[in-house]
C-alpha cells in the first residue's frame, strides 16, 4: 500500500511538471482565475489623474454631424482644432489613437489645415501599425526608415534589413513622433501586455508608448513587452468626450476649466462600439483600444508593471502539498480530517495569491492545487476501497466461525450488542422434547 501511495504521488507530480513546463492546458483556466484578481485589485486603485482620455463617443458621433463634420472619419481640419484649443493649455503630450495613414484625396484642404496644426508643435504623437514579418520582404529598408519613424540600430543590425509598416501618411515625414500600436493578446484572446518594442534584424521598432517613454525620460524595460499594471475599472479613466471639448474651444467664451489639461498626457481615441476598436483585458471584454494604450503609458510613467512570480514557486507549492498529503495517508490519518485541511489551505493559498496581485506578482496556483486535490482524490479512494476489501475478507474469514450477524455487528459497530450482559434463566424441559439453551460466543441462544 505505501508503494503504490508513493508512485501515485510521483505519478501526480510529473504529470504536474508535464502540464506546468509543457503542456499548459490549464494556462487558459489559470489566466481566468489570475484576471479576477487583477480586476478586484484594479478596481481598488484610482487611475492616474495626469493622463486624460479624449474618447469620440457615441455622443461625440451624434453631435459632430451637428456641428458640420459629418459622419466619421471627419475631416482632419477638426482634429487641427483639436490640437489648437488642446496646446492653448500646454499639455505634456498629445498621443493620438486615431489612425492617419492615408491623404484625404477628397478634402486636401482639410489635410494642409491638420498639418499646419500639428507642425507647430514637437509634443504631438501618432500611431502607425506592424505589419506581418512575412511582408518585411515588400517593407522599405530600415535603414531608410529608421530617422523618420525612430527605429533603434542594435551593434547587431542588418544593413539591408526591411520592415512592413502603416505610418502617418497624412503627415510629412518631419512630423512622424511615431511608435506602432498592434495589439497583443494571449492565446486565449484576452490582452494582458502592451508591445515595447518590435525586433527586426537587429533593429528596434518602438511601440507607442515606447517612444513617449524614451521622449519624457521614463525608464524603459529592456524587454519586448510589458505585462500590464491596470488601474481603476474598465472606463474609469479620467476622459472627456471629443464633441463637449470641440464645443468649447469653438465658444467665444469658454465653459471648461483653462487649465484642464495643464502637464498632462493627453490621449485622444475612439470608444464608440460601432468604430471597432473595443478590446478583450482582465477588466472588461469590451475595452476601448485608448485605455489599453493609457495603462501602457501610466506603467512607463511610474515605473509599474506586473510580473510572473519565478517559476520555482508554484512548483514548489505543489511538491509540498503532494508530500504531506502523502505524510497524512501514510499515517492513516483521517481522509476527512486530511480533506478539511486541504480544503482551508487552498482558501489561503487562494487569498495569498490575491494579495501578492496588489503587490504586481501573479503566482499561478491552479496547477499546485488541482496536482494537490488528484493526489486526494486518488488516496482517499485507495483507502476506502482497501477498507472495503479488508471488511469482506473479515466477514468471510470469521463466519466460518461465527453467526454472519454477529461478526456484521463486529465490523459496522466494533462490538456485539448484548455483549457483556450477565442475565438469569430457566430451563425448560418439554414432553418428548429436548430443548437445551447454552452459548455461542457472549450471546445465549437456542442450540
Amino acid at each position: 500500500m505505501n508503494r503504490t501511495l508513493a508512485l501515485a504521488a510521483l505519478a501526480v507530480l510529473a504529470i504536474a511538471a508535464v502540464e506546468f513546463f509543457q503542456l499548459h492546458l490549464l494556462k487558459g483556466l489559470e489566466n481566468r482565475l489570475l484576471d479576477s484578481f487583477v480586476k478586484r485589485q484594479a478596481a481598488a486603485l484610482a487611475p492616474d489623474p495626469e493622463i486624460v482620455l479624449v474618447v469620440v463617443d457615441e455622443k461625440s458621433l451624434a453631435n459632430m454631424q451637428e456641428e458640420g463634420a459629418g459622419r466619421f472619419p471627419w475631416p482632419r481640419v477638426v482634429y487641427a482644432d483639436l490640437i489648437s484649443g488642446l496646446q492653448a493649455q500646454k499639455p505634456r503630450a498629445i498621443v493620438f489613437d486615431i489612425m492617419f495613414f492615408e491623404k484625404d484625396a477628397v478634402r486636401p484642404e482639410s489635410d494642409r489645415e491638420f498639418i499646419k496644426a500639428a507642425s507647430r508643435y514637437r509634443n504631438i504623437y501618432y500611431p502607425l501599425v506592424r505589419l506581418d514579418t512575412k511582408d518585411d520582404q515588400h517593407g522599405v529598408p530600415a535603414a531608410e526608415l529608421a530617422p523618420m519613424i525612430g527605429l533603434v540600430r542594435t551593434p547587431s543590425a542588418d544593413p539591408r534589413a526591411r520592415i512592413a509598416v502603416i505610418p502617418p501618411l497624412a503627415l510629412p515625414p518631419q512630423l512622424w513622433r511615431t511608435g506602432s500600436i498592434n495589439h497583443l493578446e494571449d492565446s486565449d484572446g484576452v490582452g494582458r501586455r502592451y508591445y515595447l518594442r518590435h525586433r527586426v534584424s537587429g533593429w528596434d521598432l518602438p511601440s507607442l508608448p515606447a517612444r513617449l517613454a524614451m521622449d519624457l525620460g521614463f525608464p524603459l524595460p529592456d524587454a519586448d513587452h510589458l505585462l500590464l499594471a491596470w488601474r481603476g475599472k474598465s472606463r474609469s479613466f479620467p476622459r472627456v468626450s471629443f464633441s463637449d471639448l470641440y464645443q468649447d474651444f469653438n465658444r467665444s467664451r469658454r465653459e471648461r476649466p483653462k487649465d484642464e489639461f495643464t502637464g498632462k498626457i493627453v490621449v485622444v481615441g475612439v470608444a464608440a462600439p460601432g468604430l471597432g476598436d473595443l478590446r478583450v483585458t482582465p477588466l472588461s471584454h469590451t475595452q476601448p483600444g485608448a485605455e489599453i494604450l493609457a495603462t501602457a503609458i501610466e506603467n512607463l510613467k511610474n515605473g509599474r508593471a506586473m510580473r510572473y512570480a519565478p517559476a520555482w514557486w508554484p512548483a514548489a507549492i505543489g511538491i509540498a502539498l503532494v508530500l504531506l498529503l502523502y505524510l497524512a495517508f501514510y499515517r492513516r490519518i483521517d481522509a476527512r480530517i486530511t480533506g478539511a485541511a486541504l480544503a482551508v489551505f487552498t482558501l489561503l493559498l487562494l487569498w495569498v495569491a490575491s494579495l501578492l496581485v496588489g503587490r504586481l506578482v501573479l503566482l499561478p496556483v491552479l496547477t499546485p492545487l488541482l496536482a494537490a486535490w488528484s493526489f486526494y482524490a486518488a488516496a482517499a479512494l485507495a483507502d476506502i476501497l482497501r477498507e472495503r476489501r479488508a471488511k469482506r475478507e473479515a466477514v468471510a474469514q470469521f463466519s466460518r466461525f461465527v453467526n454472519p450477524h454477529v461478526v456484521q455487528q463486529l465490523i459496522e459497530r466494533g462490538g456485539i450488542e448484548g455483549a457483556g450482559q450477565t442475565r438469569e434463566v430457566t430451563l425448560v424441559a418439554l414432553a418428548g422434547k429436548r430443548v437445551v439453551y447454552g452459548f455461542r460466543g457472549d450471546v445465549m441462544g437456542k442450540l
